[in-house]
């Protein structure tokens, strides 16, 4: 008898810690925005077509002006990072590596960071390097809200006529449809 209680007690621990291994897995793949696995579609944050709006002129964190969308003749970026998200830090350095690589001049890569205080300004900062940065500013909330960004970080390839052709929360992603894509 005891011997009996003791497989079906064995039996039924094995199966609630598989049990417990299959939701742990299911939830990172929900929730990990790193992982390439993720349920969520790396273009359900903009859809394909959405026009960047027209906010007016902006000023980068070198005081030039920035009118987005105006005078490009190829696909260019549109990068949203804070400087308070952890998936925006871990892939900071795979951005740089893309642009670099790619040889994209800075005019074609515009990353609008938010956040406040030192921290905000040293991340900028560390952004400032490979593309231009445009910090809160007036017309900057119109930017966000008239895209309908929902999320950080949220990586855009932008058409030449001012289109969202495709948006993702990974740099992976960005540099996997950068190939298919003329231009950048």
């Amino acid at each position: 008898m005891n011997t009996a209680v003791s497989i079906v007690a064995l039996v039924l621990a094995s199966a609630s810690c598989a049990l417990s291994l299959a939701v742990a897995t299911r939830v990172k793949k929900i929730l990990d925005p790193l992982t390439d696995n993720s349920v969520v579609s790396p273009s359900s944050f903009i859809e394909q077509g959405t026009p960047i709006p027209d906010v007016g002129v902006l000023r980068d964190t070198a005081g030039e002006e920035i009118e987005l969308h105006h005078d490009q003749d190829e696909v260019w970026l549109l990068t949203f990072l804070s400087s308070t998200c952890g998936g925006c830090a871990a892939q900071l350095s795979a951005y740089k590596e893309l642009v670099q690589e790619r040889k994209i001049p800075m005019s074609r890569a515009v990353s609008v960071v938010t956040g406040e205080g030192a921290a905000a300004d040293a991340f900028a900062e560390s952004v400032s390097a490979f593309s231009q940065v445009l910090r809160p500013q007036e017309n900057l909330n119109a930017l966000l809200t008239g895209l309908g960004v929902r999320g950080f970080p949220t990586f855009l390839m932008v058409t030449p006529t001012g289109e969202v052709k495709y948006s993702t929360s990974k740099v992976s992603m960005l540099e996997a449809a950068g190939k298919k894509l003329a231009g950048v």
